[in-house]
């Protein structure tokens, strides 16, 4: 997926110690018929040697900032609500945003508003970069 950054579809946001790359997060757009600027967070990946020492959580946060700054209105993410619950995210129903494919645990499915404006129904499903088009990954 890093072949493919362009600040607009894919952005990444690094992690670097002694020249060494520790950490990084993607968050990829997802396409809704209004256009709307929302992000889905995914992967976040950080080195075994520097796991549980905050780099995840520093790239997390900095990542949701710069989204916000940059104008997306939600940031959505799938995976375990116990850690993204740290960041704001909330359990997310798909009758208020689905997934860009369907999910075999509809527990993981997160969201969180960058506004003071709650998450905005949309009926469609997103479409999302190729890369997560393996339904393995919902």
């Amino acid at each position: 997926m890093s072949a493919d950054i362009d600040d607009l579809e894919i952005l990444c946001f690094c992690a670097v110690e002694n020249e060494q790359l520790i950490g990084a997060i993607f968050f990829t757009r997802l396409h809704f018929a209004d256009r709307a600027p929302i992000y889905m967070l995914a992967p976040v990946a950080v080195a075994t040697d520097h796991q549980k020492s905050g780099v995840g959580k520093a790239l997390i946060r900095h990542g949701l900032n710069e989204l916000a700054n940059r104008g997306a209105l939600v940031a959505v993410t799938y995976g375990d609500p116990s850690y993204y619950e740290k960041f704001g995210f909330k359990p997310l129903s798909e009758n208020v945003l689905k997934a860009p494919m369907d999910l075999s645990m509809p527990h993981g499915w997160l969201g969180l508003s960058l506004t003071e404006e709650p998450i905005q129904t949309r009926a469609e499903r997103p479409a999302c970069v190729d890369a997560f088009l393996d339904p393995a990954y919902w």
